[in-house]
């Protein structure tokens, strides 16, 4: 698998993904991970300058009040990102709050966070000004909501790569909420964390990275992702993922559903230059440069209705089929997925729980259709050599379970 993420245009973005990581971690610790470090004095052997952090909350709901009482803590990072110091001071009936004696160094980051209603929100990250020893930090805080009338997809992009026998899929998905409450649902998980949006992958798509793995929960059966980070009002709201799709160069169909109402831009970049496109959504574009990549792009600005698909044909471009005894790139990648399906399930019902709150409409028939390429191609994967026999029956198990109940059988056990 590669290693990092491509930029996919988007450089401006990626502090925002630190923050939703970072805020992610504040839910899961509930502001209490660095209780046993000193909360009044420098970090042990830091002899540092000390000043003031202050700010105040804002409540960003119309006709809505900052509670009194919450308790804002305020999380000191060093330069590895660990947090090196934690104190609490409770918000004043004005809105403000305000920190003394803390120490002061321009490689530490500070942020101060608050609990309210089940949800972690934080200010934004700032390095410690040694001129003024002094920070502000204003926290914005939100009422909530459960309805998805308020959220569109605003944009996608998505880079492929031909990977030996497999395609490799890196997706951008940017959310938009409309109303100015945070977006979340209030009923948890078995592990505690309250799902917000959907994501539907292709069929016979394997998840192998994220952004933030502890934020997803994936469901092989139903090829969905489904996001526990709450979507704040405006355009800010990014998923980041790759998956793998099987692949041997015959045509293959891509169809993804789009379970939101979708108004913006999506965009196609093929890395390989063998690899051909067709499809009647996304125009060709030309050529263009990514980092230090070239692409092809494809794409177009454009409205679908939620339920709708998002469809192209890649063809051409796969690597020549090897012997049993070769390792291919692709082998690599497929025995990280051994490990993936087996804890896949784990969110299901929060999954199709969400699923069936959204009601998203799906043609059955194209995702049989879809479903049916997906397992000629692993069969020709098994038959070359190029899939294991152990994955192949795992993949293929995934695949046809969810056939038999698109075709109104039972779901197979093997």
């Amino acid at each position: 698998m590669r290693g990092e993420y491509r930029q996919l245009q988007i450089n401006h973005h990626l502090s925002l993904v630190a923050i939703l990581s970072t805020l992610l971690f504040l839910a899961i610790a509930n502001l209490s991970a660095v209780q046993a470090q000193d909360t009044t004095a420098a970090p042990a052997g830091v002899n540092l300058p000390v000043g003031v952090v202050s700010g105040m909350l804002i409540n960003g709901t119309a006709a809505s009040t900052v509670p009194v009482g919450l308790t804002v803590s305020l999380f000191v990072r060093d330069t590895s990102g660990a947090v090196v110091q934690k104190t609490d001071t409770v918000v004043q009936a004005d809105g403000s709050y305000r920190f003394e004696g803390v120490p002061i160094a321009a490689e530490y980051e500070y942020v101060s966070a608050v609990q309210y209603r089940d949800q972690v929100f934080s200010s934004p990250f700032l390095n410690g000004d040694t001129t003024t020893l002094a920070l502000n930090l204003p926290i914005q805080i939100f009422e909530l909501t459960e309805d998805p009338s308020v959220l569109k997809i605003s944009g996608t992009s998505i880079q492929v790569s031909v990977v030996g026998q497999t395609l490799e899929l890196q997706q951008v998905f940017r959310f938009s909420n409309s109303s100015d409450r945070l977006y979340t649902t209030t009923t948890a998980t078995e592990d505690g964390r309250y799902p917000s949006v959907l994501v539907t992958l292709p069929p016979g798509a394997q998840v192998v990275s994220f952004d933030n793995p502890a934020r997803y929960i994936v469901s092989q059966r139903d090829f969905t992702v489904l996001d526990t980070a709450p979507v704040p009002p405006g355009d800010e709201h990014l998923i980041l993922l790759v998956y793998v799709l099987p692949y041997d160069g015959s045509p293959s169909l891509i169809e993804q559903t789009i379970n939101y109402p979708f108004d913006g831009r999506a965009k196609l970049l093929i890395s390989n230059d063998g690899l051909q496109v067709k499809s009647d959504q996304l125009q060709a574009l030309g050529d263009e440069k990514v980092g230090d990549q070239e692409y092809h792009a494809f794409g177009g600005t454009f409205q679908i209705r939620a339920g709708d698909v998002l469809r192209y044909e890649l063809s051409g471009g796969a690597a020549p089929a090897q012997s049993t005894s070769a390792s291919t790139p692709s082998n690599s990648i497929l025995l990280i997925l051994t490990g993936l399906i087996g804890l896949a399930t784990i969110g299901l019902a929060a999954a199709l729980f969400l699923r069936r709150r959204q009601n998203p409409a799906v043609n059955a028939d194209k995702l049989i259709n879809a479903l049916v390429q997906q397992m000629e191609g692993l069969d020709r994967q098994h038959a070359s050599g190029q899939l294991a026999h152990d994955l192949w029956h795992r993949q293929r198990a995934a695949l046809q379970a969810r056939l038999n109940e698109l075709m109104g059988g039972e779901p197979s056990d093997t």
